[in-house]
């Protein structure tokens, strides 16, 4: 049986690609391949079919986003990493991951990819190993480190991620704090992004209007 395509390679984009990016490539590849562009070619029409198939999940972000942990599931690498069996694995595995992220570009970040990352950091597996050990450090650095990374994601995926967290924070009173801050930050970046431009043409209006008093 074939293996299955992968969209990003049919349409020539990277995972991170944009929406526009994407749409983009397939507006190229679909007048390239179109059947009435191609004599109905048997090759050129299932070609055709296979870039429809791509774009069809790839511009729908939840269809997108299902798929990412699909191929995210798959990537063989994830299979080789190494089984966490303490505390101390499961920091090692937070902190290579806080280090790796340090090193892309914020503006060229799979967010899908982040984001199924630190949940397997936070698996129900992990959790279990940290509260036996049960060992504050520990529990600490790891809640540094998936605060710090976790800000490039959406409001919606950082509240599954704290409700993780705050199973290790427990009756740690430092940490159920840093956890309570980090998402009340998280809210207001959200809040701000959603409504920043409202605020910026109610200061240019007030700005004019404030000019408009001042020439008469």
């Amino acid at each position: 049986m074939e293996a299955q395509k992968d969209h990003y390679e049919v349409l020539n984009v990277s995972p991170t690609a944009t929406t526009g990016e994407i749409k983009k490539a397939f507006r190229k590849l679909a007048l390239k391949y179109h059947p009435d562009k191609n004599n109905n070619n048997g090759d050129t029409s299932e070609r055709f079919t296979t870039i429809k198939e791509a774009y069809h999940i790839l511009s729908d972000p939840k269809k997108r986003s299902a798929y990412n942990y699909r191929r995210y599931l798959k990537n063989p690498l994830r299979a080789n990493k190494p089984q966490a069996y303490t505390a101390d694995d499961v920091l090692h595995l937070s902190n290579k991951l806080t280090s790796e992220l340090g090193l892309i570009d914020p503006y060229r970040l799979d967010r899908d990819l982040l984001y199924f990352q630190v949940m397997e950091i936070l698996s129900d597996h992990h959790l279990s190993i940290l509260q036996a050990a049960n060992d504050n450090c520990i529990n600490s650095e790891i809640v540094h480190n998936i605060t710090k990374i976790s800000g490039h994601l959406s409001l919606d995926r950082i509240e599954l991620i704290v409700e993780k967290l705050q199973i290790l924070s427990d009756a740690d009173n430092y940490l159920t704090k840093k956890i309570a801050q980090f998402m009340l930050n998280a809210k207001q970046q959200y809040y701000w992004n959603r409504y920043k431009i409202f605020v910026a043409i109610g200061i240019a209006i007030l700005f004019c209007f404030l000019v408009f008093l001042a020439g008469k």
